[in-house]
């Protein structure tokens, strides 16, 4: 006959069903993350191959020109990386300022204000980025 599950018992298996979440979470992560690259590898490909077919129409392939799928890679990975680490930075400050809040709710605009400082990760990766593309 089987005992019934003591506190502890319960507890460890808490424990490794939270395990086997944050484990799936970060498998689904990973696969996104990888997704992600894939496609903006693939667009600057494109518009790389886009930009030398421009280029060989009108004559000589100048430096400015064999450049463009450089700076255009070089955009993509700074708002790749710039968007990664404001997801990264959102969900750690989030998740820290809503437990805050819950038990001091006067606290909840001062934990917004961190909120936004890490959105601002991904505005300066966008102005990197813009001005990247900016010397095409």
């Amino acid at each position: 006959m089987r005992k019934p599950a003591s506190g502890a018992d319960s507890r460890v298996e808490g424990d490794r069903e939270k395990d086997r979440a944050a484990e799936t979470f970060r498998r689904k992560s990973v696969a996104v993350t990888l997704i992600v690259l894939f496609v903006a590898i693939l667009i600057t490909v494109t518009i790389s191959a886009l930009a030398q077919e421009t280029s060989s129409e009108g004559g000589a392939v100048t430096a400015a020109n064999s450049d463009t799928g450089v700076i255009v890679l070089s955009a993509a990975i700074v708002m790749a990386a710039a968007l990664l680490a404001t997801g990264y930075a959102v969900a750690a400050v989030g998740s820290a300022a809503l437990g805050a809040a819950s038990e001091k709710p006067e606290l909840i605009v001062r934990a917004l204000v961190f909120v936004a400082l890490a959105e601002g990760i991904a505005v300066w990766g966008l102005i990197v980025a813009v001005m990247l593309i900016g010397k095409l």
